[in-house]
């Protein structure tokens, strides 16, 4: 009777086992997909951003317009920015938590954070410059490496308009510029 009892006792054991463990992965699945769902409205609110700047110059209304995408989506402007703040590695993140800073978006207006937020994407692009310059993971090309310290530069990135300015200097990447 007592290997009844234990056989019984390890099949209970099992199935709570089994149903933990799909709890779990139900739940990673769940995470996965909120974490990929706000990846994409971030995306969707980086692009609809740049469109419309090429159209109109009011970018106040043009950042009171991504409201409509989150209301779409069913999503919490609180969400999106913790996502950002979380992600600080990810471009478009910092680029649409800069704007939000920026405009007062979803979150205090603090033209300062606005600032650091549009300073990593600028680092970003001007590291890109230094690969290109000096050929890490991509062919060495300095006209390539001019475009992205000349974009980092327009940013008020200091390396890249130093970059910019040895550039004209040298003749490296650009036609030469003494002036």
């Amino acid at each position: 009777m007592s290997n009844n009892l234990i056989a019984e006792h390890q099949k209970k054991h099992t199935n709570s086992s089994n149903e933990i463990i799909q709890i779990i992965e139900n739940f990673n699945q769940l995470d996965l997909k909120d974490e990929n769902s706000i990846s994409e409205i971030v995306k969707e609110l980086y692009n609809r951003y740049n469109e419309e700047s090429f159209k109109s110059t009011d970018l106040k209304s043009i950042i009171n317009s991504l409201d409509q995408i989150l209301m779409k989506k069913k999503q919490n402007p609180d969400n999106i920015i913790n996502w950002c703040l979380d992600n600080q590695n990810n471009p478009m993140a910092q680029i649409v938590l800069a704007r939000c800073y920026r405009f007062g978006k979803w979150i205090e207006k603090n033209e300062h954070k606005a600032f650091i937020h549009y300073q990593k994407f600028a680092e970003g692009i001007y590291s890109i410059g230094v690969c290109y310059d000096i050929g890490i993971n991509v062919k060495q090309d300095e006209n390539k490496a001019f475009i992205y310290y000349q974009k980092a530069a327009n940013m008020g990135h200091v390396c890249g308009i130093f970059n910019v300015g040895c550039s004209y200097e040298e003749g490296i990447g650009v036609e030469k510029n003494n002036h």
